[in-house]
């Protein structure tokens, strides 16, 4: 060790002031694995490790007393390299005495070196020494470049275009993918290009923009933009991310960059489609508008002469065809109606109301209106609803009537013999505060469905056998339009049928469970029947069924005979018994023994006593009706009964009254229909035939009538009279009745009296009177006009409007059944 010391000694060394508490131990500067080296202030070697030695390739023999800057510095960097040695001896680097440096050196042999310098003070006197260790990077760049190499190698596989560029925006580095975007042959040939350069004026602003904020925040941003390459307009996305060096410092930006030309071009082709899509749906909308106007405007002349005509004198011949004239009208309206509101569902446009109803009124309205049919053919219309089902719900009346009708009216129509039954019933419990789900079934007796028809039935203008279209008639689209109404009150369809034996259709609907005000009324007349005897005759089982469900429900005391004969003996045990029957409901029509017989029977009968009887008719009511009356018979209910009238009934019964009309409602009395008192009525209407009709039933209701032909006629007879009312058509030429109703309101502006007005429209899509309301106009009356809904809206738009009156709002009265 001493032998190696004093050889280091003994070697010559420019003079200079050494500091005695600095010693340099060779073997040990020979431990470090760095080079090392110590610099005078000369920036003269004055110790040198064997890792040096290896490093520079320069023995210390050789380096000793040397400049370390001339002799293992770069020419090109030893200014820098001298300048940092000098700055570092300074007396203010005291503070601060190490100092980290990257330069290129070089070894002996001329080739470079990168080194990294850790530089710091040996000696803190004024005549102090510089530590130097020197550690070759030549590994470190050689990995690193092999990981950037094998990192543009993977981002040039990328499906996508990614580049990267200094802070100026200069191309650093762009992978294949771009290259061949931009139609060069490597990415490597746009360097040092400015990528703004393929971009268009006005696309340049907004890539500053966002590149100026991603360098502000340092975040993410998405930019989406169109460039024209080769002549071809592109959209493009970039997703820009700012780069930067070891130190954290800010050096350029990170691109990736995604060609969404088809997915841009597909997003303006699905606007279109949506555009042209909303414009047929609203062309669609104004030719049904305009069809239903067409179409209505001359049958409202058809419908109204007739009705107009069945008031006149005629044979019975003549009465048989007006009647079927007026059915084959009927009959042509529904098709219309069923047309307009497959139109409305497909366009989305058709409105449900939520109202409190009650529901089992519903179901029997529903099967009221198409007794009449069924009973000419000869079946049986009932329905039965489970007692567990809530009396009244939330919901829309008039849409669940639609689909029973639709539904029983197929039954009726595809059934020639035997019975149609709906029954009501509760299948599970639904989530949801005070929701219901209701589930109804319609059975009939008729031909079927073959199952490979049965996925076709539900669509559009579709029927199982094509041939049933002439057979029955029909659009095809009850069953469509219901499946659609059904889905809408959250439902579903569906149907269940052998050929020859009969079809179920079953559906579900949700509502909301209603508050059923008048439940202590119902309660209060079930008191007075509770505990009587009842015999029910009916041959039809399931009409027996239902009724000795329904009274027992009532806690009434049901029992029931499948005839008249039947009936007799069960009256004659019961009276042997001294256990009488207080009521008897009978149907009117049975075989063998029709219930008028039965009657007879029992009145003629000197073992039976005397009982109270109901009769249930499915003939012609009004003769039933009238031989009830003449026989005495205390009441007499249409099939199928409704809940309500046959509790009224059987109170009636109890109170000993007789006929229909002294039965105690269990609802409010409704006032008597009172004829408002003659008005002046402007009506402005267009069409000849129409003119005539509506000024019929204007003067049979007693009203006087001026006639305008258009708006602007209409404006003028305003200007020479006064009136108290005006029907003002919607379309008409010159000026419609829209643009009238407006001009009159202006005027009114002035202090002169309103004048109720009121719409008429053949329009009969959705939102056509709120449409109407919105111009001014103070009710709607659509076409085909009703007589009775003609009166209606005269009651109601004088009511809400007395000060128009000619006389006190005392003499007038809402007709029945007006809201």
């Amino acid at each position: 060790m001493k032998d190696h010391v004093d050889t280091a000694l003994a070697e010559p060394k420019p003079s200079r002031a050494v500091d005695q508490s600095w010693t340099i131990q060779v073997d040990s500067l020979d431990a470090f694995p760095d080079a090392f080296l110590e610099l005078d202030q000369d920036g003269r070697i004055s110790a040198w490790n064997s890792r040096a030695e290896f490093t520079f390739g320069w023995p210390r023999a050789d380096a000793i007393g040397k400049r370390f800057c001339e002799l293992i510095v770069s020419p090109e960097q030893q200014d820098v390299c001298e300048k940092a040695f000098r700055d570092l001896l300074q007396p203010k680097a005291a503070s601060s005495p190490n100092r980290r440096a990257e330069i290129m050196g070089q070894h002996r042999d001329g080739h470079a070196i990168p080194i990294e310098l850790s530089l710091f003070l040996t000696c803190r006197a004024g005549t102090g020494y510089l530590g130097v260790f020197a550690r070759d990077m030549s590994w470190h760049k050689h990995a690193e470049e092999g990981a950037e190499k094998r990192l543009h190698d993977l981002i040039n596989q990328l499906g996508e275009e990614y580049f990267e560029t200094d802070l100026r925006g200069n191309y650093v580095f762009a992978n294949t993918r771009l290259g061949e975007y931009y139609h060069v042959q490597s990415g490597a040939e746009l360097s040092g290009k400015n990528f703004r350069a393929f971009f268009s004026p006005e696309d340049i602003q907004m890539l500053k923009q966002g590149f100026h904020e991603v360098y502000l925040t340092g975040e993410r941003r998405r930019q989406e933009f169109s460039i024209v390459l080769n002549g071809r307009l592109i959209y493009v996305e970039h997703t820009v991310s700012l780069k930067r060096d070891s130190s954290g410092n800010p050096v350029g930006f990170m691109v990736l960059s995604r060609d969404c030309t088809e997915r841009k071009l597909a997003q303006m082709e699905l606007a279109k489609a949506i555009e042209a899509a909303e414009a047929a749906s609203k062309a669609k909308s104004e030719f049904l508008a305009n069809m239903s106007h067409e179409i209505r405007t001359p049958l409202n002349g058809v419908v109204g002469t007739l009705e107009l005509a069945r008031d006149t004198e005629m044979t019975p011949d003549q009465r048989e065809l007006l009647d079927m004239a007026s059915a084959s009208a009927r009959g042509l309206l529904a098709v219309i109606n069923d047309i307009l509101d497959f139109s409305k569902i497909e366009a989305g446009k058709l409105e449900f109301e939520c109202i409190e109803f009650e529901l089992r009124e519903v179901v029997a309205e529903a099967l009221r209106s198409l007794a009449i049919r069924a009973h000419e053919k000869g079946l049986e219309l009932a329905y039965d609803v489970a007692r567990e089902v809530p009396r009244f719900l939330l919901g829309d009346p008039a849409r669940l009537k639609q689909v029973l009708l639709n539904l029983v009216g197929n039954a009726i129509k595809f059934t020639q013999a035997g019975e149609v039954l709906v029954r009501v019933d509760l299948p599970e419990a639904v989530s949801g505060p005070n929701c219901v789900r209701i589930r109804f079934s319609v059975s009939d007796t008729g031909i079927g469905i073959q199952s490979e028809k049965q996925g076709l039935i539900f669509d559009a203008f579709s029927q199982a056998d094509s041939s049933t279209t002439r057979r029955f008639g029909g659009t095809g689209l009850g069953l469509a339009i219901s499946q659609r109404l059904v889905n809408l009150m959250g439902g579903e369809i569906e149907v269940e049928s052998e050929p020859g034996q009969g079809s179920t259709f079953r559906f579900s609907a949700k509502f909301q469970a209603g508050t059923g005000a008048a439940e202590n009324e119902v309660a209060a007349a079930k008191v007075q029947i509770r505990g009587l005897r009842v015999l029910i005759v009916d041959d039809n089982a399931t009409n027996r069924r239902i009724l000795e469900r329904l009274l027992a429900s009532w806690d009434m005391l049901p029992l029931s005979a499948g005839s008249g004969r039947e009936a007799l003996e069960i009256m004659q045990r019961a009276a042997a018994s001294d256990t009488p029957f207080d009521m008897i409901l009978t149907d009117c029509r049975m075989p063998e023994m029709d219930g008028f017989q039965l009657v007879d029977q029992i009145r003629n009968s000197a073992h039976l006593p005397p009982v109270s009887i109901m009769m249930l008719t499915s003939d012609d009511y009004h003769s039933s009706a009238s031989r009830c009356r003449e026989m005495g018979i205390g009441q007499y209910l249409i099939k199928p009964v409704k809940q309500s009238e046959l509790l009224s009934a059987l109170c009636g019964l109890l109170n000993a009254q007789t006929g229909p009309e002294e039965i105690a409602s269990l609802k409010p009395p409704r006032r008597e229909q009172v004829r408002t008192p003659p008005l002046k009525i402007l009506l402005a209407e267009d069409n000849r035939v129409n003119q005539r009709l509506a000024v019929r039933m204007l003067e049979k209701l007693g009203h006087r009538v001026v006639i305008a032909g258009n708006g602007r006629e209409a404006l003028a007879r305003l200007d020479e009279h006064e009136f108290d009312l005006a029907f003002m058509d919607v379309q008409m030429p010159d000026m419609d009745g829209l643009s009238a109703a407006a001009a009159i309101r202006e005027k009114e502006r002035g202090g002169l009296k309103h004048l109720p007005i009121v719409a008429l429209t053949a329009h009969a899509m959705s939102g056509d009177r709120q449409f109407c309301l919105a111009a001014g106009m103070d009710d709607y009356l659509p076409k085909p006009i009703d007589s009775k809904q003609l009166e209606q809206v005269i009651a109601r738009v004088i009511a809400a409007h007395p000060a128009c009156l000619p006389h006190p709002l005392a003499e007038v009265t809402i007709p029945c059944g007006v809201p």
